[in-house]
């Protein structure tokens, strides 16, 4: 019988920050194209679009910008632009963690194949499971949220803020419990990336029983980290709004451009974790089906 793997989310995440320095290089030549592309358009968005709460009756069909018209739609495209390049990038970064020897280039990494459309598939499908799953759950957590405080207090708005310091506790409990679901499922993504037809959510989920915090902890913590690291790049937003240098197309992109490259350091640290997470899982099983 096959002793199971050593397994921790600090230990993947160890794992995925000395992978990433020391392929810093590649990760830099993977990631420029989706960081330039996704920076110029959100810059484009931001000069053309205009901010939020003012109507503009240019839109099409005569609808105002911000209320139902251009400006829905393109933050729409924008997003599901955003989507395909993810989906590109982490099945590339996956590959070149999985399987070293392959030689990922920047044009095999733009080009879209079957593990690309599972990934997607499988990306919408886990969000649509956790939807299904996370959606009673929650309702049990809004009833037991009244139990502890007859409800919201009198007056306060709808949502978290209205909360007091007891009543979090089940929300707290129900968000984690809902993300474990997603964190156990995710194990799929590095699977997909590297051809495993054979591995789907029940491989996932069974592979992962008994580790869900520590799933929990590879999917949390890079997200964590993002944040922290994302506050700088708002202050300086804040303080070059303030100057007026956002109204220049030089200042938006520039902003955007940091934006999108951190965001994208951020994915990569996630996704070699995952991969990480992956390779001691599934590599002491002697029937694992990674490419060689």
């Amino acid at each position: 019988m096959n002793t199971p793997p050593s397994f921790s989310a600090f230990h993947c995440m160890d794992g995925a920050f000395k992978y990433l320095v020391a392929n810093f290089a590649d990760f830099a030549r993977l990631a420029t194209p989706p960081v330039i592309g996704l920076a110029i358009v959100e810059a484009l968005l931001q000069l053309v679009l205009p901010a939020p709460g003012v109507d503009d009756a240019g839109g099409p069909g005569g609808l105002p910008v911000e209320n139902g018209g251009g400006a829905g739609l393109a933050n729409l495209a924008f997003f599901g632009f955003s989507i395909i390049l993810y989906v590109m990038f982490a099945v590339a970064w996956h590959r070149k963690y999985l399987i070293p020897d392959e030689g990922m280039t920047v044009a095999r990494a733009l080009s879209w194949g079957p593990e690309k459309t599972r990934f997607l598939l499988y990306f919408v499908l886990s969000f649509l499971l956790v939807m299904l799953v996370g959606v009673p759950i929650m309702t049990v957590v809004i009833f037991v949220t009244a139990a502890f405080g007859g409800g919201l207090a009198a007056g306060a708005p709808m949502g978290l803020s209205g909360l007091s310091g007891m009543q979090m506790i089940p929300f707290v409990i129900g968000f984690l419990l809902v993300f474990a679901i997603f964190a156990r499922l995710s194990l799929v993504f590095p699977a997909i990336a590297v051809g495993r037809r054979d591995f789907g959510f029940k491989a996932a989920w069974a592979l992962t029983k008994g580790r869900a915090v520590g799933m929990l902890g590879v999917m949390i913590l890079p997200g964590l980290l993002a944040m922290i690291a994302s506050i700088p790049v708002m202050l300086i937003g804040m303080a070059l709004d303030s100057a007026g240098a956002l109204q220049t197309m030089t200042g938006t992109a520039l902003l955007a451009l940091v934006g999108q490259a951190l965001s994208y350091l951020a994915i990569a640290f996630g996704v070699s974790a995952l991969s990480a997470a992956y390779e001691a899982l599934e590599g002491a099983r002697p029937d694992n089906a990674r490419p060689q």
